[in-house]
């Protein structure tokens, strides 16, 4: 038994690389080799705004500024913007100076996220998502 046992190792090649049985799996390229850490932040003002003053800030930087912004009847949408920011927990700020009302709103961003701004009775809702959302 011991002399068949030797001669399936010996035919196998007993874990070299010289042979067609030995698997070399392939070094990770670039991309697979980094832990992503950017992430796409979507975000759609949506029902409420009406020729508004609207401020956008990620962790205390203004990344994105309206003027007018308006609400379209039909759609339901304001406007919309992308950024991409980095992986981990961010704070997303939302002012409306010509309503007199801000809001804040922690995000953990481990996938890439969207996130929907209304404003009712002059309070800022917000509805986060980890798909797009639809509209027409």
């Amino acid at each position: 038994m011991w002399s068949i046992l030797l001669i399936l190792f010996g035919a196998f090649g007993c874990g070299t690389t010289d042979n067609d049985f030995y698997f070399d799996p392939p070094e990770p390229t670039e991309d697979e080799d980094s832990t992503q850490d950017d992430f796409h932040l979507g975000i759609d003002l949506q029902d409420g705004f009406s020729a508004d003053r609207v401020e956008v800030e990620v962790n205390g930087e203004l990344v994105w500024e309206g003027k007018e912004v308006t609400t379209a009847l039909l759609t339901g949408l304001a406007d919309s913007f992308d950024i991409q920011v980095a992986g981990g927990l961010l704070t997303l700020t939302v002012r409306i100076p010509s309503q007199n009302t801000f809001a804040s709103i922690g995000i953990e961003m481990d996938g890439d996220r969207y996130v929907g701004v209304s404003v009712v009775d002059q309070v800022i809702k917000f509805f986060v998502s980890e798909f797009p959302f639809g509209y027409g």
